[in-house]
Parts: structure tokens; C-alpha cells; sequence
């Protein structure tokens, strides 16, 4: 079943600052936003790699050869390395992409615009398990590996992947996906896009007479 989108956000704490770009938007506000995507993205990487040496520790516990532990305890790490690089890359390439055009299946929120770069926003879901459900088993992902997630882990999985990234506000899950990914097109599947203005307004030409 398909989850309510929510149109609303509550706008990032951070002390109140003069200086403003062209959008509006204070340098303190965008700072506090760039915190907020590196605590959002290490916090799922964490999440991951705990949940992923649990099950190896588990599973491990039938064959007792500390040799084969240490292999598996070493690949999950190496996901996880490989998953922190991947979030850091994709932070540093969108803040310096700023003609990309994006549409939106909702419309975005005034509060969350210092995170459009993130992708096309879908809007807010009542949770990861919710968001997870509509993703569902996705051709994007290696066979079999859907099946080995829940729905929260799965959603969880797709923003270490970058196909999705995701941010928790005022208890509800909001939502951007990368353009033309799987991700993007599932959760736009039954849904009217609209094209979003662009965040940094087009020079005007200047004509000489």
C-alpha cells in the first residue's frame, strides 16, 4: 500500500545568520544541512554494518572456523568502506552540480530546498519500512539480494547505494531519488512529475543595441 506523501518539513535548527546566498539561503542554514547529510548518511552506514556482523556472527556459529569469521567480518567491512566513499563522492558531486533538472512527484518544501541537489523529491513517508514497501524488489539490485532485506533495510540499503537518499524530520521519512534510477521510476510509477525550478536562476541575456 501505497504511503501518504506529506508536504511538510520542519525547517534545520542553526543560529540565525545575516549572510545569504542567492537563493536566500543563509551560509549558517547551508552548513548545518551538510552536518545533517553526513550524520544522515553515517548513521545508515553504521546501521548496515551492525546489522550485517550480526548475521555473520550468527551464522558463523555452525561452521567454528575462526578463519572463515575473520573472511566474512573482513567483507562486510570492506562493503561498508566502499559504501562511506561512495556517500562522501556523491555529497561532494552534487553540491557542485547545480544545472542538473530535476522533477519532482511532489512538490518540494520551502525548509528542505538547501537538500534539492539531493535528487527528484517523492515526499514524506511514515517511515524507512513504509518507504521500503513501495521500493520494493528492484531490478537495480543484485540478483537475490532483495530478498535478503526487509522492507527498512532495503530502503536503507538503496541510500548507501545512492539511488535514494533519505532524511528523517518531525518523525516522517522524506524522500529523493537519483534521476532515471530504478528507485526514482518506482516511486513515480503511479504519480505526475513536475518539473522543479531551478535553485539558481538563469542569467538573463543582455541584448546590445
Amino acid at each position: 500500500m501505497q504511503s501518504k506523501n506529506i508536504a511538510v518539513a520542519d525547517e534545520p535548527r542553526e543560529v540565525p545568520c545575516a549572510v545569504a546566498d542567492r537563493t536566500g539561503v543563509s551560509s549558517c542554514a547551508r552548513r548545518a544541512a551538510r552536518r545533517l547529510e553526513i550524520d544522515r548518511d553515517h548513521r545508515l552506514v553504521t546501521r548496515g554494518l551492525a546489522r550485517e556482523v550480526s548475521r555473520v556472527l550468527a551464522a558463523d556459529e555452525a561452521d567454528g572456523h575462526p578463519e572463515i569469521l575473520i573472511e566474512r567480518l573482513e567483507a562486510a567491512l570492506a562493503v561498508s568502506r566502499a559504501d562511506c566513499q561512495r556517500l562522501n563522492n556523491t555529497r561532494i558531486n552534487l553540491r557542485g552540480d547545480r544545472g542538473t533538472h530535476f522533477e519532482d512527484t511532489v512538490r518540494l518544501p520551502a525548509a528542505l530546498a538547501v537538500y534539492g541537489h539531493r535528487g527528484n523529491y517523492h515526499g514524506a513517508h511514515a517511515s524507512m519500512e513504509t518507504l521500503g514497501s513501495l521500493l520494493g524488489p528492484l531490478g537495480g539490485l543484485p540478483e537475490g539480494d532483495a530478498g535478503r532485506f526487509t522492507a527498512a533495510s532495503l530502503a536503507e540499503v538503496l541510500h548507501r547505494r545512492c539511488e535514494i537518499w533519505t532524511l528523517e524530520l518531525s518523525g516522517v521519512v522524506h524522500v529523493f531519488a537519483r534521476p532515471g534510477s530504478d528507485a526514482d521510476r518506482a516511486l513515480a510509477r503511479t504519480l505526475t512529475r513536475m518539473s522543479r525550478t531551478p535553485a539558481w536562476p538563469l542569467r538573463t541575456p543582455l541584448t546590445i543595441v
